[in-house]
């Protein structure tokens, strides 16, 4: 069995601030174990939202019809052993 792969994605738009900080510690918490990281930083990235064609209903394995920067991350995380996301709360909300 290789080793484990984890996918974290930081939706914070401070790139030094607490949900940064948090999700840095447990990505050196995994490589140190032996683990293979991706950190994906979503602010700045374009994302666009679901068009609904449910082109991913028929198989997992289809690319979506969306061009954006979620193309290099679907990939990760249909490989992924672990999801890890990183969210600031502002005022009690995500």
């Amino acid at each position: 069995m290789g080793s484990k792969k984890v996918v974290i994605v930081k939706g914070s738009p401070r790139r030094n601030g607490n949900s940064a900080i948090l999700a840095d510690q447990v990505a050196a918490g995994a490589e140190s174990v032996g683990a293979e990281v991706d950190v994906f930083y979503l602010h700045g990235m374009d994302i666009q939202p679901c068009d609904a064609c449910e082109a991913c209903h028929a198989s997992m394995e289809d690319e979506c019809i969306v061009e954006d920067d979620m193309q290099n991350i679907y990939p990760k995380l249909r490989q992924a052993d672990a999801l890890v996301i990183a969210s600031p709360v502002y005022w009690f909300t995500v």
